[in-house]
């Protein structure tokens, strides 16, 4: 008689575990619709902004990468076929305005 009763509780605790387990997929289930379809329209508006920014990217030209070198500080700018003078102050008139 107690095995009789033990294995009905048993069998009780499994048909409890399963209708939670099965609650539990449903919630989910559902929660994913509800998920799918929020986000839907946020879907729908990145695939048109892809399609459009893709279109405009086919457009532009050609591009080739230049190695960026930072300029230093100590060059001068130099015209080679004048004298070059470095104590005369190029923005000062002879007039003396």
């Amino acid at each position: 008689m107690r095995e009789l009763q033990n294995k009905i509780d048993a069998l009780r605790e499994d048909k409890s575990a399963l209708i939670n387990q099965l609650s539990q997929e449903h919630q989910t289930n559902a929660i994913q619709a509800f998920q799918a379809q929020t986000i839907a329209p946020v879907n729908a508006a990145l695939q048109d902004l892809s399609a459009r920014l893709g279109a405009i990217e086919c457009k532009q030209p050609a591009t080739v990468t230049i190695p960026y070198i930072p300029a230093m500080g100590n060059l001068v700018p130099v015209s080679y076929s004048q004298p070059v003078n470095f104590s005369v102050n190029p923005y000062t008139t002879l007039c003396g305005c």
